[in-house]
């Protein structure tokens, strides 16, 4: 079983309701895989699976719009680490050596 945290930004082009439905979509993913989290922070989860980091990713793009948000998820004390979605600033792939799209 590994242990994963991810963080996220969702955008709500649509407004409110957009953000929320993605939200939930996002708070599906580790809900259907685990009942071992921790997700009191409003852009922050830690969890254990069995899963893969690559499945995870896979499930997550499904649950946000890649064109314009972006979730970051890293195996737990493991340099194994994704990045999925939009994101601006390069500088993360030079602060987290081994992160892959």
């Amino acid at each position: 079983m590994a242990v994963f945290w991810i963080t996220f930004r969702i955008e709500g082009q649509e407004g409110a309701s957009d953000y929320n439905q993605k939200y939930v979509a996002l708070q599906a993913v580790w809900h259907d895989i685990t009942p071992m989290y921790w997700a009191e922070p409003t852009s922050f989860v830690i969890f254990e699976a069995e899963t893969t980091i690559d499945i995870l990713a896979s499930k997550i793009r499904n649950a946000i719009n890649p064109k314009t948000d972006v979730v970051l998820i890293r195996e737990n004390g493991k340099n194994n680490c994704r990045i999925v979605g939009q994101w601006e600033d390069d500088a993360i792939f030079s602060l987290m050596p081994g992160l892959k799209k």
